[in-house]
């Protein structure tokens, strides 16, 4: 992986020749000015020069412009928004193209990125959100589903320990269980939305739905989403295992275009 500003993304993009990058990672000028923008990327190349990863005839480092080339124009796109009570946001997506992958993240002005292998479950990504989010242990909390739309109008309108308790026990939660629900939804101090793309013949598409994890005092949660025959969207919460959210990341897989991460 290489360590770049977002300066320093747009001076290795116009040597590319890489006109676009994915939304996610807000990739843009930042100075009002065009001098000003003229001078920090003479600045960008110098320090890029200097680390390497620009050479004297300037050439890319190898993997880095590949990662670049795949990140510019994918396949498939999995995207993750990360949510801190505590800093920043950190922005992270992993792309396919024609059998090649890239991973970046983005945190405040600084931007990991280089390519990945994957065996398109979409491991890679996984690794690395779980690394995002930091250690965590699953929450103690009984599994339920619901309607997606009734569990997020409840939950967004919640505050306090006793309002998360009363939405989750009015989806059906037992009442002995919803405390546990309420205490951890108040303690969230991080959460990360999670979407899946797919770009085909310039055509961008993605499942009505988002995957959640939720950072809580109390431990992890995941929300897993699903369509059912009839299109109504339901959410499964659980308590948020490594391999719990390996399988919602692999669902959310499932849900693109032919049902796969990289189309045949």
């Amino acid at each position: 992986m290489t360590t770049l500003t977002n300066d320093g993304v747009l001076a290795v993009a116009e040597r590319l020749g890489i006109q676009t990058m994915p939304l996610v990672l807000a990739i843009g000028p930042s100075r009002p000015t065009y001098d000003e923008w003229t001078a920090t990327q003479h600045a960008a190349v110098t320090e890029l020069t200097g680390r390497g990863v620009i050479d004297g005839y300037g050439e890319v480092e190898s993997d880095l412009a590949d990662a670049m080339h795949v990140l510019a124009k994918p396949d498939r796109e999995l995207v993750a928004r990360i949510h801190r009570r505590e800093g920043g946001p950190i922005q992270l997506c992993l792309v396919g193209r024609a059998g090649r992958h890239a991973l970046a993240m983005r945190s405040g002005d600084e931007l990991d990125i280089g390519t990945v292998w994957s065996d398109g479950s979409g491991s890679a990504f996984v690794a690395a959100l779980l690394r995002a989010l930091g250690r965590g242990e699953p929450a103690d909390i009984a599994a339920f589903t619901a309607l997606a739309s009734d569990l997020a109008e409840r939950l967004s309108t919640a505050r306090t320990a006793a309002e998360y308790t009363d939405a989750v026990y009015a989806l059906g939660v037992d009442a002995s269980d919803a405390p546990r629900y309420g205490l951890a939804f108040e303690s969230c101090h991080a959460y990360a939305e999670i979407v899946a793309y797919a770009h085909d013949d310039g055509v961008t598409t993605r499942p009505p739905c988002a995957a959640v994890v939720y950072e809580t005092g109390r431990g992890r949660i995941v929300v897993a989403p699903d369509a059912a025959p009839d299109g109504q969207i339901w959410s499964t919460v659980t308590p948020g295992t490594d391999h719990r959210v390996a399988q919602v990341i692999s669902g959310l897989i499932d849900m693109l275009p032919g049902r796969r991460w990289l189309p045949q």
